[in-house]
């Protein structure tokens, strides 16, 4: 509530209200010590209440569970993530000892993002003289039979690949700006096909 505050202005809200012992008059004296707006009568209400229970009008240390996120342990994210940036959230959650969330924590404060890269077809010289045949002798066949069109299933393309090939689903890098990586991929995998009605 009264977080905005300058340490100057508790200070005197302190003084002042001890001086004149009325919310209302140290916000009708404001004016003579700063250029700001007066604090609301809450505000100096809590202000002079934590200064009368503690001593000082700063937070105290809060009970409960301590962050497990020391700055060894922040450095210890980063340099791993920078070192290894394919490393998942689980494998690097897991590698460190703390929990998935913490990690995305962590993650979140060095402003690493997720990228994932995009594949390109590894061509070689001759698939363009290939891809400019295989045009050539359609174009040819269809003007041979029109009604040839009609006669082609067009599918969509699932690739099972039994070798180590990226999945780019399951492969993530971590960057904290924009990454753009190219994976070269093989087309004359073994394939199988499946037409359904």
């Amino acid at each position: 509530m009264y977080a905005t505050r300058t340490t100057d202005e508790r200070v005197a809200i302190v003084r002042l209200f001890s001086k004149f012992e009325s919310a209302s008059k140290v916000q009708r004296q404001w004016s003579n010590h700063f250029d700001t707006t007066p604090p609301h009568l809450v505000t100096i209400s809590s202000i002079n209440r934590k200064f009368d229970e503690n001593g000082t009008f700063e937070d105290l240390p809060r009970s409960g569970r301590p962050t497990i996120l020391s700055e060894e342990k922040l450095d210890e994210i980063e340099e791993m993530v920078t070192s290894n940036p394919q490393l998942s959230i689980h494998q690097g959650a897991a590698r460190v000892g703390i929990s998935k969330t913490t990690y995305q924590v962590a993650m979140k404060q060095f402003h690493f993002k997720p990228y994932r890269p995009a594949l390109i077809v590894d061509l070689s010289e001759d698939d363009f003289d290939r891809g400019s045949e295989l045009c050539e002798s359609w174009i040819e066949k269809f003007e041979n039979d029109p009604d040839l069109i009609d006669c082609i299933f067009w599918s969509d393309e699932a690739k099972f690949n039994m070798n180590t090939t990226v999945n780019r689903h399951n492969c993530t890098y971590w960057a904290k700006k924009i990454h753009t990586k190219k994976l070269k991929y093989q087309i004359h995998n073994k394939e199988s096909w499946f037409g359904a009605d």
